[in-house]
């Protein structure tokens, strides 16, 4: 075809020069009339008029031809892309839609050209201007994966929606399994009754009965106390949207006089092996359990824990149980020949019950004729200063430095005691476990933790958030020893010191069992004149406390919040989150000031019948229900920002 078309622009050429020479020749010849040339010059013009008009005419209809072919092929090729799902959108510099293709009109019910590219959707904002070039979105009710490349400024839309809509249903009938116990059911049982003991089962029984009727799951107490349930991915939603709203029956019920009744669950999702989320949900349950109780932990592979309820901690009963046990495990421990030497650890930045609570440790391992040190170089100010005042400088050896205990670690005669943290990330050795067998590593502990160490036998672990601190839990457990255990005056003084500064004095969680505490340390000459004194403000400090809380400001309705650009010693940012609490109708305090020579500001929380730990969580840090706190690199408005948003968005009941 394309020589067809050559073979005749070469012959027309021929044609039309042989004419116009013999015109030419024709005006060139003299003989010639003048009317013959007017005529012959007429008719060159023309015929050079002509050729014109066919080369433009020609030109034109191979420039239309091409045209159409173009159209025709773009549209084949949009029409093609368009059958598996995939539209082109084109923007300018300004992030401005100058161009969409038909596959995209047809999907999306609004004006797209002339808008900015991230006006599509509010989550594709979000990505653009987070300058990420590939992820999903939705928009009008379909779902798209959108690719975008920057250097040629087009946006690529592949319709997923049928693909979403399948992964959803997927998503939704994935198995999920979720171990439930009744809080403190094993002290329940000593306490009661059967009469009310069967009424604590029955009412929980009753509640898993009206959720099998309204939801898709089964159940079966496999022992007193403890129930296993199955159910899918879409219940478990609802709950987490409804935030476990069914357990509010629970708590309704009124075991005895000052206790109600709660549960402890823990659930195992995100895995398709039953046995992976059996592990997830027992794990989940002991996070809940160390937590305080009477509340949810959602746990799934390679996430973070999710937690619900915390509406209040478990009810504190009269039951000594658990000490007795894990008391009975020490003291066996202890009694081992082969069991050489003890260490100590607290928390970084010791307070005075974590150096209180290991220096009663200290006292009972003493009486097995143990070698025994207390590895804790990092105080804040008031233990610091306190050691000082209390301690020569030759009793201080007790407290030794990281290699040393790490040396004495490596080997299987050594016990492991760490107290007032169960986070191994909180103490100065990171070290602390290596070479250790796993059963010669005991806990005691009375915050709520967000993580349980792994490969520690359980019964070694020894967590009761109703205590009122660690040095309570040190002083129990001498109390149980059955060797005569008497610790010296000024060990059993430290011991109450921590009691007295976790209770604040005996003005917050305080019981029974506190003051009986704090009575027998008395008896071993343990002054609370001298504990009170200790805690006293000291007077270079009560000039910046003031400065500290002249910006206090109220977050939200009994929430208040002050924060300090200048260093604070830590235990001072806690006594000034105390001090906001001291007005009538403020129930949480928060206080954020930067921590002396670090480039980190502490948040310190506190809380009256106020679960703080939530919002210490939400900003990366934790603690007990009403005292928590939390430390961050970011800059101090960012960090009270983030705080604000945590103090705003929490809703009542959480």
């Amino acid at each position: 075809m394309k020589n067809k078309l050559y073979l005749a622009f070469f012959i027309f050429s021929v044609f039309v020069v042989g004419i116009f020479t013999a015109i030419l020749l024709i005006i060139l010849d003299s003989n010639m009339s003048s009317m013959s040339k007017y005529f012959s010059v007429t008719l060159l013009i023309i015929l050079i008029l002509s050729v014109f008009a066919t080369i433009i005419l020609a030109t034109f209809m191979i420039v239309k031809k091409r045209e159409n072919i173009r159209k025709s092929f773009d549209s084949y090729i949009e029409e093609s892309i368009s059958t598996v799902g995939v539209g082109l959108v084109i923007f300018n510099d300004s992030a401005d839609i100058i161009w969409i293709s038909k596959f995209i009109q047809g999907r999306v019910n609004k004006k797209l050209i002339g808008t900015k590219l991230n006006h599509l959707s509010t989550s594709f904002g979000e990505q653009f201007q987070k300058g990420n070039s590939l992820f999903r979105f939705e928009l009008d009710g379909v779902v798209f994966r959108a690719q975008i490349d920057f250097n040629s400024k087009t946006l690529i839309l592949k319709d997923i929606t049928n693909e979403a809509m399948i992964m959803h249903q997927y998503s939704s009938e994935k198995s999920v399994i979720a171990e439930m116990e009744i809080d403190n059911f094993q002290q329940l049982q000593v306490i009661l009754p059967e009469e009310e003991l069967f009424k604590v089962r029955s009412s929980v029984i009753k509640l898993l009965d009206s959720l099998v009727d309204n939801y898709n799951l089964i159940y079966r107490q496999y022992v007193n106390g403890k129930f296993l349930i199955y159910f899918n991915k879409a219940v478990l939603d609802r709950f987490a949207f409804d935030k476990f709203k069914f357990l509010d029956k629970i708590r309704s019920v009124k075991v005895m006089d000052g206790v109600q009744l709660s549960v402890s669950i823990g659930i195992g999702a995100g895995s398709s092996h039953y046995k992976e989320l059996i592990d997830l949900a027992k794990d989940g349950l002991l996070q809940s359990l160390a937590r305080g109780g009477d509340q949810v932990a959602v746990m799934e592979p390679n996430k973070k824990p999710v937690y619900y309820g915390s509406k209040s901690e478990t009810a504190q009963s009269s039951s000594r149980v658990r000490i007795k046990q894990i008391s009975k495990i020490i003291e066996d421990k202890l009694k081992l020949k082969t069991i050489k030497k003890v260490v100590i650890y607290g928390h970084v930045f010791a307070d005075l019950d974590a150096v209180g609570s290991a220096m009663g440790v200290y006292a009972l391992a003493k009486e097995f004729n143990k070698e025994v040190y207390i590895q804790n170089n990092t105080f804040d100010s008031t233990t610091e200063k306190t050691l000082e005042k209390f301690f020569s400088k030759e009793e201080r050896e007790i407290f030794i430095k990281k290699t040393r205990a790490t040396r004495m670690t490596g080997k299987n005669d050594t016990l492991v005691i760490i107290v007032d943290t169960a986070d191994l990330s909180r103490i100065e050795n990171d070290k602390a476990l290596d070479g250790v067998k796993h059963d010669n590593v005991f806990i005691l502990d009375h915050h709520r933790v967000s993580k349980l160490p792994n490969d520690i036998p359980s019964v070694n672990v020894y967590i009761d958030t109703t205590a009122s601190s660690a040095s309570e839990i040190v002083t129990e457990v001498i109390q149980f020893i059955s060797k005569s255990v008497k610790p010296s005056k000024k060990y059993a003084q430290m011991l109450l010191n921590g009691i007295y500064l976790d209770t604040k004095q005996f003005t917050n969680s305080t019981s029974s069992r506190t003051f009986a505490a704090a009575s027998w340390l008395e008896g071993f000459g343990a002054s609370s004149g001298i504990s009170s004194e200790i805690l006293k403000l000291p007077e270079k400090y009560s000039s910046l406390v003031a400065e500290i809380l002249s910006s206090v400001k109220e977050v939200k309705k009994g929430y208040f919040l002050s924060s300090y650009p200048g260093e604070v010693p830590q235990d001072i940012i806690s006594l000034a989150a105390d001090e906001i609490l001291r007005v009538q109708g403020r129930y949480a305090a928060f206080v954020i000031a930067k921590l002396p020579g670090k480039q980190e500001f502490k948040m310190s929380a506190r809380g009256i019948n106020t679960n703080v730990q939530v919002i210490a969580e939400a900003v990366g840090g934790g603690g007990h229900f009403g005292a928590s706190a939390a430390v961050s690199k970011e800059p101090l408005t960012i960090f009270e920002d983030n705080i604000i948003q945590s103090i705003v968005s929490l809703k009542e009941g959480d």
